[in-house]
């Protein structure tokens, strides 16, 4: 008797192998290609527009491109180089303001604006109405159009000239220089500014200096060899925009995470805020043929998520689907414990 019982239980766990193959309830989860950091919302502009982006895979069109530049202040857009644009999160353009000055790059600051020139290597610190207030020569670049990055640190405008590798730090209430630091290495790209370290760019490498001891510091790479074009840090994750891809960093262990990709050319971006995740949302149950002897397999879930009335983008993920029926294991015990009674029967003298 002992014997026929294991027999009957080492056939149906034999048996329940193939159990995914004759059918069964799956359910879908996240467990692929989720972000794992802080709930955060940021803006990117690129070269189709101005977008509002969140780590929960929503994405929204606010606006048309309006220019290199983006920085988020007090609940309002500003965008533009040449001309600032004010820009609600409704996407309506409140006011323009022309600094009729050549321009890379802008930064809004608490009270006016800095706009950057490469083709001079100077920097034009303005006030809320345009006029200029000062101009600040920067180290020459041998006529070459060099990068420059920027950052509001506390009562600092901190620049990165990326044709000197030099960072100019420029009281924003007294519009002097109050130091230049020379890095101690070739650095172009972008730049942020958190709780002392500096962090840059050259290229798709990320890098922290700590200036009291003029220490560069290798974190990472980011993406797939495309050239960092913005970063901005929100407690130890930093949130890196490539070419067309948005990465957060996490500056602790160097570990990075796709936030967003295959998005036209990206400009800049600036963070709207940042706080907890989400709930996770339940999702509802998704038939599939799992793989044989598994138990498992794995779906591609396409999501259109609309920008406009005309333009969409199209998300891809990928889901864990996981078997969580017990009705045929049940069968297939009693389907093999008749067969072995039967068998036993026969066996049987007479």
């Amino acid at each position: 008797m002992a014997r026929s019982i294991v027999s009957i239980l080492v056939l149906a766990l034999f048996l329940a192998q193939f159990q995914g193959v004759l059918g069964g309830n799956y359910q879908a989860t996240d467990e692929v290609q989720s972000f794992s950091g802080p709930y955060a919302e940021f803006l990117v502009n690129t070269a189709d527009g101005i977008l509002l982006v969140s780590t929960d895979g929503k994405i929204s069109k606010i606006s048309d491109y309006l220019g290199r530049s983006i920085d988020y202040v007090d609940g309002k857009i500003y965008s533009g180089c040449g001309n600032v644009y004010l820009v609600g999160l409704d996407g309506k353009v409140e006011e323009v303001l022309s600094t009729n000055f050549y321009c890379i790059t802008m930064k809004r600051l608490p009270k006016g604006y800095a706009v950057f020139n490469n083709k001079d290597d100077e920097i034009y610190l303005l006030d809320e109405k345009g006029t200029l207030i000062k101009k600040i020569k920067m180290e020459s670049s041998e006529n070459q159009l060099q990068n420059i990055g920027s950052s509001v640190y506390g009562d600092l405008l901190v620049v990165l000239d990326g044709g000197s590798s030099s960072i100019y730090e420029i009281n924003i209430n007294s519009y002097e220089v109050e130091r230049v630091r020379k890095l101690p290495r070739k650095i172009w790209g972008a730049i942020d500014v958190k709780d002392g370290a500096y962090y840059l760019s050259r290229g798709p490498f990320l890098y922290v200096y700590w200036a009291d001891n003029n220490t560069l510091i290798h974190l990472t790479i980011v993406g797939s060899g495309s050239n960092i074009v913005d970063i901005k840090v929100a407690g130890n994750v930093a949130y890196v925009a490539t070419s067309n891809e948005v990465f957060a960093v996490d500056l602790t262990t160097g570990s990075s995470e796709l936030v967003v990709g295959n998005l036209s050319r990206i400009y800049s971006m600036d963070l709207v805020k940042v706080e907890e995740a989400p709930p996770t949302e339940v999702k509802a149950p998704v038939e599939a043929t799992p793989e044989a002897k598994t138990g498992e397999a794995t779906l591609t879930v396409t999501e259109t998520r609309y920008l406009t009335k005309t333009e969409s983008v199209t998300l891809v993920k990928k889901v864990i689907v996981k078997e969580t029926s017990y009705l045929y294991l049940a069968l297939i015990t009693l389907v093999a414990m008749a067969l072995l009674c039967l068998y036993s029967r026969r066996r049987a003298p007479s």
